[in-house]
């Protein structure tokens, strides 16, 4: 009887193994997919609002051109009705 307990228990914590190892790595897949969709959505904002480092733009200047750019989007989704 002992025996049978101790194999079951067994066969349960190797499946909570398994469990935590699918969770971590779908977890550690989302976290990565996040991030390149932030890089992205990053690099065409930047190439949108014709915003470059390479033309010696400082940083406070392409912080207003994206907030600017932000707000007015903002507004315009507003006006549409859309919030």
């Amino acid at each position: 009887m002992m025996d049978t307990s101790n194999q079951f228990m067994t066969v349960l914590a190797g499946i909570n193994v398994i469990v935590r190892m699918i969770c971590e790595g779908e977890l550690l897949t989302s976290i990565v997919a996040e991030s390149n969709i932030k890089v992205v959505s990053d690099m065409e904002r930047t190439s949108e609002f014709n915003i470059g480092k390479d033309r010696g733009d400082k940083h406070v200047t392409i912080i207003r051109r994206i907030i600017d750019e932000s707000v007015k989007r903002d507004s315009e989704v507003e006006d549409q009705g859309m919030l």
